[in-house]
């Protein structure tokens, strides 16, 4: 969607309300969601697990040792959802810092998205052939060079290793998820929030005061200080399991709780 954005407001600002355009292709891909999303027709009220038991049981098992490897999990989905937002959010300006145009700005941002989605096809064809804890090890430790890159470099060649982090990150995208599921199948919604509402919202509240250290230290600095973040959270992956089927014998604790609650 940002990358066809780009194209429509290309003359910049004045022509930004021609995004209204982009409104109808919108309405049809929901219109197809809702003619072709499978239902689940017999599925009764009673038949709901979200009771105030089980809803109390579900907050209990975040902070249980059963839970250890999702929260190890989720920490590295900010910190990587944390690095993404703060230099999309800070290439407008450090662009514009740089002498760039507004379309070289929008079109550095479009080049890191589109490589994220290439990246994510890409991850899922290789998870089938790798384990996930490899594949988002080296997922979030190569985008490093090329973020700093990014940050350091001020000519228009930077945009290239822009464009190549997003590649890296995207790699680790679909499969992060996956892998939180398969750690945790009774509870796969809980831990898709997690891994993609909760880090890009913690994320997000964050930006303020990346806002105030860009305005205190200068905007490549911080950049490179977030972009550095990303080495504590591949060390994370170590200490998540090889294999996630290590985290389904723990389930039969957590069904046994459920049932418990529910008596």
């Amino acid at each position: 969607g940002v990358v066809v954005t780009r194209f429509v407001t290309q003359d910049g600002v004045v022509q930004l309300g021609r995004t209204v355009l982009l409104m109808p292709i919108g309405v049809i891909i929901g219109l197809m969601v809702i003619g072709t999303a499978p239902f689940a027709p017999g599925v009764r009220v009673e038949d709901r697990t979200d009771s105030p038991e089980t809803f109390r049981a579900v907050f209990r098992d975040i902070f249980s040792k059963d839970f250890g490897p999702i929260r190890i999990l989720c920490a590295i989905a900010c910190i990587r959802a944390f690095s993404l937002i703060t230099f999309q959010n800070l290439v407008p300006f450090l662009a514009k810092d740089r002498g760039w145009s507004l379309e070289m700005g929008g079109g550095t941002i479009s080049a890191q998205l589109f490589l994220l989605g290439i990246g994510g096809l890409i991850g899922g064809y290789v998870s089938d052939r790798a384990t996930p804890r490899s594949i988002l090890g080296i997922s979030t430790i190569t985008p490093i060079p090329f973020l700093i890159g990014f940050a350091l470099w001020a000519d228009k060649g930077s945009i290239i290793c822009f464009g190549l982090s997003g590649l890296m990150v995207g790699l680790a995208t679909p499969v992060t998820v996956v892998f939180a599921q398969q750690l945790q199948p009774k509870r796969a919604g809980l831990v898709s929030g997690l891994m993609m509402g909760f880090a890009w919202g913690v994320s997000g509240l964050l930006m303020p005061l990346v806002g105030y250290a860009a305005d205190v230290f200068g905007k490549p600095k911080t950049l490179v200080a977030v972009a550095l973040l990303m080495i504590p959270a591949s060390l994370m992956v170590f200490y998540l399991p090889k294999k996630a089927e290590a985290g389904a014998s723990n389930q039969l604790s957590v069904k046994k709780r459920d049932s418990n609650d529910r008596e």
